[in-house]
């Protein structure tokens, strides 16, 4: 697949930027209900770090906003779309699916978004009994990201993201 530099990164940056705080979490988001046997994979796919990770990826790569967004814990949503608005990376957003379209939207540039969202590695680590941080590389990115990860009541949810040079607000 042919990729435009310029465009990839403004792609990178907009995920590494939906990705960008720290925050501790409240009481996270839940996948939205299952209504398919792929969404009931999804939703018990929060048992292993690496499988939340994966999941929240095949939901975004698949279209599925809210079944995505519902991998991340609330205080990392709002602080996503916070750093999305302040950042001045797209048009403004009021929520997490929003966020993720515009991500969706400029990756689309450049190709198949479900092409450039998959994931080709995952490698985790506990970082505690409740947390633990999740390695990904994905098709179309040269550098591996790391997710935080806090163990809920309803399984594993993302609640920060360690992006290195990609944008502000890192760790």
């Amino acid at each position: 697949m042919a990729r435009t530099p310029a465009a990839l990164a403004v792609a990178a940056a907009a995920l590494a930027v939906a990705g960008c705080s720290g925050s501790s979490p409240s009481s996270p988001s839940s996948p939205s209900s299952p209504s398919s046997a792929a969404e009931e994979t999804t939703a018990t796919a929060a048992e292993i770090p690496e499988d939340a990770v994966a999941a929240f990826y095949a939901d975004l790569a698949a279209g599925e906003l809210d079944a995505a967004c519902g991998w991340w814990t609330d205080d990392y949503t709002a602080a996503s779309v916070e750093e999305w608005n302040e950042g001045g990376y797209g048009q403004q957003v009021a929520s997490c699916p929003e966020l993720l379209q515009n991500i969706v939207d400029t990756l689309a540039i450049v190709g198949d978004p479900a092409e450039q969202l998959a994931v080709t590695d995952l490698r985790s680590t506990a970082a505690g009994p409740a947390e633990a941080r999740v390695v990904v590389t994905l098709a179309a990115a040269d550098e591996p990201e790391t997710y935080l990860l806090t163990r809920t009541d309803d399984g594993w949810r993302i609640n920060g993201h360690e992006a290195g040079d990609l944008g502000p607000g890192q760790r």
